[in-house]
């Protein structure tokens, strides 16, 4: 994590050659890699969504992706729910235990492939860069390219068949 403007400037230009005033940098902003998935999307009459339910890595937008997946998702359940005049706690009615599984399912495979993006995209020492390029050369110049940019968008996991993302 970078503790001054200074720091962060110096690491913007070694890796982009491009010189930036430390004195101007007002917001250093750093993450930390971190996946986190709750152990029950639905309690009671409560649910958690989004970042309250899973936290992946910062890239591509997934996490907020994956927010608003949930709420497509169980929006007409509730819609039901209110419809039905159904009291009963949510975590009992079927659809809102499917749509528990299935969103902890879609946040584990997106966490996953958002840490893979997040380790392709690392600095590395200048041999592993240089084996890390050629492996990506020779994937990309096979059909596999296709299916390697899907999983690098977020579309569909290297290891499977499902859409994580509309699009």
């Amino acid at each position: 994590m970078h503790q001054s403007p200074r720091e962060l400037t110096d690491l913007v230009a070694e890796r982009t050659g491009v010189s930036v005033d430390p004195e101007t940098c007002t917001m250093i902003s750093a993450f930390n890699i971190r996946r986190r998935l709750t152990k029950q999307m639905v309690a009671g009459r409560r649910l958690l969504l989004g970042d309250a339910a899973h936290e992946v890595s910062p890239i591509g937008g997934q996490g907020m992706t994956l927010g608003w997946l949930d709420a497509v998702e169980v929006a007409p359940l509730l819609v039901q729910v209110l419809t039905d005049h159904n009291t009963a706690p949510l975590e009992l009615l079927q659809p809102f235990q499917a749509f528990g599984r299935q969103q902890r399912s879609l946040a584990k495979t997106v966490a996953r492939q958002a840490e893979l993006n997040m380790a392709l995209g690392r600095p590395m020492s200048p041999v592993a860069a240089s084996i890390r390029d050629a492996a990506l050369r020779t994937v990309l110049s096979t059909r596999m390219r296709h299916r390697f940019a899907q999983a690098f968008t977020m579309r569909q996991p290297l290891g499977g068949s499902e859409i994580l993302v509309p699009g």
